[in-house]
């Protein structure tokens, strides 16, 4: 059994998005390449009218879902390690163009599953859960 980690989780949610998918993608890398993930990186990546990016490590995740029929991004970042939220959320700004968003943080605990398919359910579920608060909010 996996050992449940308590950090810091970052939660972006953005509406206006400018950028077309490959720059989205392209774009994500870069922020994965800033944040604490740790050793073992898994990268995935889940279709479905958008596309959700999975970058997981020993020590933090970072996700990207993008749904580009409704202008909209959701960035969910998680990390062990210190981190500073400020300098994070200016550096997605800065990558994404983001305008108007909804900024969470808090102190939260989390692990994603090694086996594939479960994770693929996960993923698949945080993707639900970034599309609902997009629909709830009012642009």
């Amino acid at each position: 059994m996996q050992q449940l980690a308590y950090g810091t989780r970052i939660t972006i949610d953005a509406r206006h998005l400018t950028l077309d998918g490959q720059e989205v993608e392209d774009r994500a890398a870069e922020l994965a390449a800033a944040w604490p993930l740790g050793g073992g990186l898994r990268r995935h990546r889940i279709e479905d009218g958008g596309v959700t990016l999975a970058f997981l490590g020993s020590q933090g995740s970072l996700l990207l879902h993008a749904f580009p029929d409704e202008a909209r991004l959701t960035v969910v970042a998680f990390t062990v390690g210190a981190v500073s939220a400020a300098a994070f959320v200016a550096r997605v700004e800065e990558l994404f163009e983001l305008g108007v968003y909804d900024l969470r943080r808090s102190r939260y605990g989390h692990f994603f599953p090694r086996e594939q398919a479960l994770l693929e359910r996960v993923l698949l579920g945080e993707r639900f859960l970034a599309k609902a608060r997009a629909a709830a909010t009012v642009s």
